[in-house]
C-alpha cells in the first residue's frame, strides 16, 4: 500500500516538516496507515500529534491500540492519561502492558 509506505517513509526522510502531512494520515481510511503514522509521529517526537492519537484508542484494532499507547507513552503528554486509563483493562494482553507503561511514563 502506498500510503503505508509513504507514513513511514516520511519519518525516516522528511524530519519535523512532515508532521502535518503524518496528522492527516492519521484519518486515512486503513488502520493500516494510520498505524505507520502514529509510529512516525512518535519517532519524530511530534508531542502536538499526542491529543490527535489519544482518541485512537477507542478505535476497535487492539494492535492500533496498543501502537498508540506506546507512542503516547514516549510523546508523554500528560493530557492523554484520560486515554490511556480507559485502556488498562483492555482485553488484550499487548495493549494492557502498552498503557500501563505509558501511564508509568507519565507518571514519572
Amino acid at each position: 500500500m502506498v500510503r503505508e509506505a509513504a507514513a513511514e517513509t516520511l519519518a525516516k526522510s522528511g524530519g519535523a516538516q512532515s508532521v502535518p502531512a503524518l496528522r492527516i494520515a492519521l484519518d486515512d481510511e486503513f488502520w493500516q496507515v494510520r498505524l505507520k503514522a502514529v509510529r512516525s509521529l512518535g519517532r519524530l517526537g511530534a508531542a502536538e500529534a499526542a491529543m490527535q492519537i489519544g482518541p485512537m484508542m477507542d478505535l476497535p484494532v487492539p494492535y492500533l491500540r496498543k501502537e498508540c499507547a506506546a507512542v503516547l507513552g514516549e510523546l508523554a503528554v500528560p493530557e492523554t492519561v484520560q486515554f490511556l486509563k480507559k485502556y488498562a483493562d483492555d482485553a488484550d494482553p499487548d495493549v494492557r502492558k502498552n498503557v500501563r507503561w505509558a501511564l508509568g511514563k507519565l507518571a514519572a
